[in-house]
């Protein structure tokens, strides 16, 4: 008895340490599995509380149907902890139902003896949930402690169910309890061993992924050994970059801490590992850099202690604040700026950082709007706006996609309104944050009756239009069609909605067929493109083709989907009228042509009889006179002469003309070997109103040189030059003759060539003057 009492009182005092070490590490760890095992090793403690009254004091042989019914509960705890462990999950209601029936079924067997009948639903429950429990920890868990838990539970199991067959012999009885108490450590230790693998294997993933992300951070990452004295015993490879040092440099330098930072603060660091400094967990540093340069950086620690309650060791983060600092003195700058487009602004917006999501700026707009004071809505968690944590999950969605969310939020005092916010994410200095602006939808309901009635006219308006209007989407289906474009294709307006404008409009040309690849209109609406006034061909609902002139533009729609808008007018008669406007106009310009080569000919009939009249008269004034009058003429002449050689009815070239005209004109005088000319012409276009004056005043000039001039004993030299002088033409001809001895009453005479040449300036609406410049000089201006 007292060897039994020892047995039972192990047993309980082993399972009990069981649950609540199992309770602790919960506490801890928060696994769900572990509170499973700490109640069913509760449960198996007390079972065996009440096994022990029911053998050992008289009159309480009751409560050992008791220890059953808790045994029965205990395995189930267990079990469901064991398949938690394994497959993260509790099992499904099916297969513990399905199990716990099976278990009844020996039960049935022996439901003559009642007591029998439960311990064999006991017995073989327990031993089929640790049996299996055991084989499934052998077969999907990894691990030493696996596998001392799967074959403890397996042993276990079969003993429980073999338990049943030599449930009469006391023998077997007391060595059964030792087995029990054996199995419960062992299993116990293979659990805890199981256990502690797994916190292992994930605490190793988590330092891996700690390692990554310190080295791929752009800050510099560090732990400070502050016994005995301070120094680094790790840094990350960002130090390179910002510091200059490589990690190896500092960590096998054991001084290098000292030289990047000043006393003073060397100094805090040993009161710090005393305990006896104010710790500061975030502020701003200046450290020196490998090249003597000081940098300012905002650093972010953390202290760890030791078992003696000091600190021993400190890990933080360094983040450079140089370039920081620029962009605070630039946005401090903008201050105003700022405060003008944002708070001052009517739209309701705000800023929420979303690592936190909280609201750290709203504008007056949005405080008005959800009723709350001047100070604003900083600070307040965005959850706060929402009625359900539904739509609360459903905009952090929504800002993710970046599409509007329709919502209800509520005010301070329970009201409800209709919002929808609209959110923009943006990055700065290595946060997140999103923009948001929020438009109240009753307003909204407005607006969108407004925009129904838009839309209306607008329609109406497109109806009207003489011109076919088509809306084509992405896919290249007509989604819009008015009735000018109906009528010139020869269909209904229904006939054309929701088909492929290629296959029914488009698909033809003079050519032949028209290929998908190769449709204008397809391209541009791919590419984004646009197509001005362009001739195509439509094919009519008869098969015909319809020469239109059309235009294609590409926008997007409110989904941020390409479409085209074709707008076109059917150009038949107008390809008409423009064939025979063609046709006139060539039998014009050959009649033009002949006119010129007629004016021109009369002009020389009229010098030919001039100059066999010229022949019959003697040296006189009067022959000097028509000689003169046919050079004027032969001047006009050649303009309508090069005005039919060069196809051109209304503009001649300057230098051609020109220069053509001084060489007939040197070539006529007299003693043309005594002369020596020289140009200097640009190549402008003359208009017909301009080149037949300047070739009459050059013409007259040049006479005028011939006669007056006589620069003896040297040659004649006369110079001409043409040019554009911004917005004047300048003509100028000088020659090295005597010059005029009296220019200042030279205007006022009133000789034939003078009268000429005075007519011709006001004709180009000019101005002309003269000038004693080692001959005479004179220059025409005109625009």
């Amino acid at each position: 008895m007292i060897s039994a009492l020892n047995d039972s009182l192990t047993l309980i005092l082993a399972a009990m340490t069981l649950s609540f070490t199992f309770l602790f590490i919960y506490y801890t760890e928060k696994m769900q599995y572990l509170v499973l095992w700490s109640i069913g090793w509760g449960l198996s403690a007390l079972a065996i509380v009440f096994y022990s009254l029911s053998i050992m004091v008289p009159g309480m042989e009751r409560y050992e149907m008791a220890s059953l019914v808790i045994n029965y509960v205990s395995s189930v705890f267990i079990g469901m902890g064991i398949y938690h462990f394994i497959y993260g999950r509790l099992p499904s209601t099916l297969l513990l139902t399905a199990l716990i029936f099976l278990t009844f079924i020996p039960g049935g067997i022996y439901r003559s003896n009642p007591e029998l009948a439960a311990m064999a639903v006991v017995y073989i429950f327990g031993g089929t949930v640790f049996l299996l429990c055991g084989l499934a920890l052998i077969k999907n868990v990894k691990g030493i402690g696996s596998k001392v838990a799967g074959t403890s539970f397996t042993v276990w199991g079969v003993i429980l169910i073999l338990n049943l067959m030599f449930r009469n012999s006391s023998e077997l009885a007391a060595e059964f309890i030792q087995l029990n108490v054996l199995l419960t450590m062992v299993s116990a230790l293979g659990i805890l061993l199981m256990h502690f693998e797994k916190m292992r294997l994930e605490l190793a993933g988590t330092t891996l992924l700690l390692r990554e992300l310190t080295e791929s951070s752009k800050d510099i990452v560090f732990s400070i050994r502050l016994k005995p004295e301070p120094y680094i015993d790790y840094i990350s490879r960002s130090a390179t970059k910002l510091l200059g040092y490589s990690p190896e440099e500092i960590l096998q330098d054991k001084g290098s801490l000292s030289r990047m930072i000043n006393g003073e603060r060397m100094a805090n660091l040993r009161l710090i590992s005393e305990d006896r400094a104010v710790k500061q967990l975030q502020d701003i540093a200046e450290l020196t850099a490998k090249n003597g340069k000081v940098m300012k950086f905002d650093i972010n620690q953390t202290l760890i202690y030791g078992m003696d309650g000091k600190p021993e060791s400190m890990i933080g983060i360094a983040r450079d604040m140089t370039d920081r600092e620029l962009e605070f003195n630039r946005l401090a700058l903008e201050k105003s700026w700022y405060e003008l487009i944002f708070k001052s602004s009517n739209i309701m917006t705000m800023l929420v950082q979303m690592q936190t999501m909280t609201i750290i700026e709203s504008n007056i707009a949005l405080n008005s709007f959800y009723c709350f004071p001047k100070e604003g809505m900083r600070g307040l968690h965005i959850r706060e706006l929402f009625l359900s944590d539904d739509d609360y999950l459903d905009f952090l969605a929504s800002t993710n996609e970046g599409l509007p969310f329709q919502c209800r939020n509520k005010l301070p005092d329970g009201t409800q309104v209709h919002v929808t916010m609209h959110s923009s994410m943006l990055s700065y200095d290595g946060k997140d944050y999103t923009f948001i602006t929020v438009l109240d939808n009753t307003s909204e309901n407005y607006l969108a009756h407004e925009l129904s009635s838009i839309k209306n006219l607008h329609r109406s308006i497109l109806e009207s239009l003489n011109e076919g209007v088509i809306g084509i989407n992405s896919d290249g289906v007509i989604f819009f069609i008015n009735n000018s474009a109906a009528q010139v294709l020869g269909y209904e307006t229904d006939e054309l909605l929701y088909r492929c404008h290629h296959e029914t409009i488009h698909y033809r040309d003079e050519s032949g067929e028209i290929p998908e690849s190769g449709c204008t209109i397809l391209n541009s609406l791919k590419s984004g493109g646009n197509i001005r006034n362009k001739r195509e061909f439509l094919v009519h609902k008869d098969g015909g083709l319809i020469p239109v002139l059309l235009n294609f533009s590409t926008m997007r729609s409110e989904e941020n989907r390409k479409r085209g808008v074709l707008i076109f007018r059917d150009i038949t008669e107008e390809l008409n009228s423009e064939e025979m406007i063609l046709t006139s106009l060539e039998e014009n310009k050959t009649l033009l042509k002949e006119l010129h080569h007629r004016v021109k000919n009369n002009f020389q009939m009229i010098c030919s009889l001039l100059a066999l009249h010229a022949e019959d008269l003697p040296e006189s004034a009067e022959k000097e006179f028509l000689n003169e009058s046919i050079l004027k003429i032969l001047s006009m002449a050649l303009t309508h002469e090069l005005l039919f050689e060069t196809n051109s009815f209304s503009r001649l070239g300057s230098k051609s003309y020109l220069e053509r005209m001084i060489s007939h004109l040197q070539r006529a005088s007299n003693g043309a070997d005594d002369i020596i000319v020289t140009t200097d012409i640009e190549d402008i276009d003359l208009t017909l109103d301009e080149a037949v004056p300047c070739a009459l005043i050059i013409n007259e000039l040049f006479t005028n040189s011939l006669k007056y001039a006589s620069p003896e004993p040297e040659k004649l030299k006369i110079h001409i030059s043409f040019r554009q002088d911004g917005e004047e033409k300048v003509l100028v001809l000088s020659d090295n003759g005597q010059g005029l001895k009296d220019i200042e009453s030279f205007g006022s005479k009133s000789s034939y060539g003078h009268l000429i040449i005075k007519s011709l300036t006001r004709q180009l609406k000019g101005n002309i003057s003269f000038e004693n410049r080692n001959g005479l000089t004179v220059t025409l201006r005109y625009k």
